[in-house]
Parts: C-alpha cells; sequence; structure tokens
C-alpha cells in the first residue's frame, strides 16, 4: 500500500527537466537575431535593426625583425691618480683658500660644501655666518706646511695628517683699536 504522499507525487506528471547545454559557447552566444528581437516583436513599432557593414577579413603578414649583433664596447675607467704628498698639499691648500673666502671680507661660503661635508660643513657655515653677523673678517697668510701622513681608505676617501702654520688677522670694522693678530701652528 502506497502513503498519501506517494500517491500525491504518482498522480503528478513529471516533466522531465531541460537538458543544460554543457557547451560554454553556446550559454553565452547571442545572435544578431536575438539582440534585436524587441524590434520585430513589436516592442518598439516601425524601428528596424541597425545595419552593419560587412568588413572582409584582411591577414596581417607576419613580420620577423631581423636579429642585429651590437659589439660590446668596453670604455676605459678613468684612472685616479692616488694621493700622493703633492695632491694632499693642494687639497689642503685648497681648503685654506675656501677658508680664507668664508670669513674673509667677501664671507663667501658657497664653496665650503665643495671640500667639506657633514658636521665639519654644519661647523664652518656657522662660523662664517657668525663672523659676518657680527661685522668682522679674517685674513689669513699661509706660512707653513708639512704633510706628516696620508691614509688611504679608497679612491674617493683620505685622511691627510698635515702641520700647517698661518698667520691670521681679524678685522673688526666697529672698532678703530688694533686688529687682532695671532700666528698658529696645528
Amino acid at each position: 500500500q502506497r502513503s498519501a504522499t506517494e500517491k500525491k507525487n504518482v498522480n503528478k506528471k513529471s516533466t522531465p527537466a531541460p537538458k543544460k547545454n554543457t557547451n560554454n559557447k553556446n550559454n553565452y552566444k547571442t545572435t544578431t537575431k536575438d539582440k534585436y528581437s524587441k524590434y520585430s516583436s513589436g516592442g518598439i513599432s516601425g524601428l528596424k535593426p541597425p545595419q552593419f557593414p560587412t568588413v572582409p577579413k584582411i591577414e596581417v603578414p607576419k613580420i620577423e625583425m631581423p636579429k642585429i649583433s651590437v659589439p660590446s664596447i668596453s670604455l676605459p675607467k678613468p684612472v685616479k691618480k692616488p694621493m700622493d704628498e703633492s695632491t694632499a698639499e693642494s687639497v689642503v691648500k685648497r681648503w685654506q683658500q675656501i677658508k680664507a673666502k668664508a670669513l674673509g671680507s667677501s664671507h663667501d661660503s658657497r664653496a665650503l660644501s665643495n671640500i667639506l661635508d657633514g658636521p665639519m660643513l654644519r661647523q664652518w657655515t656657522l662660523r662664517a655666518e657668525d663672523v659676518a653677523s657680527h661685522g668682522w673678517c679674517w685674513e689669513y697668510e699661509l706660512n707653513k706646511l708639512v704633510i706628516e701622513k696620508i691614509e688611504i681608505y679608497n679612491e674617493d676617501e683620505a685622511i691627510v695628517e698635515a702641520r700647517l702654520t698661518e698667520l691670521a688677522v681679524l678685522k673688526d670694522r666697529s672698532k678703530v683699536d688694533d686688529d687682532d693678530v695671532y700666528e698658529s701652528t696645528y
């Protein structure tokens, strides 16, 4: 014997579910006819679907680029002169000239960054600004220079120990007194 629920299900006509199309191309493919069916189905009366011109298929020839071999060029590396006594002496003299301009009557401290960096650059820039703000200027004269030691760290860095004697005169524009003069060896 069947239950009441089973009898209802038997009496009901079962229609098989439509098969799903597993071909992905057909699931998403729409034709021009489908796309513009609203024009002919009475959705918009009197309109015709747009006509698109047929474009002929053009074959583009494959272009192969020729291979070009480029010879490698090796440029000679610039040869840097190692730090020797003559080079060290010219660097110290250049420092003396730049210092004299920064603390001198022109108060031109722009070149300090060409020879100093880091804390030394800040220290000498502040010193030059202080001298200029007081209306002072220094006049320097290098009397003696001896290079005592050179330590080379790499082609761009070296430490030079030098002993020099300079004469310095402090000019104070606000005083009529004699200028302060010192001679120092360091």
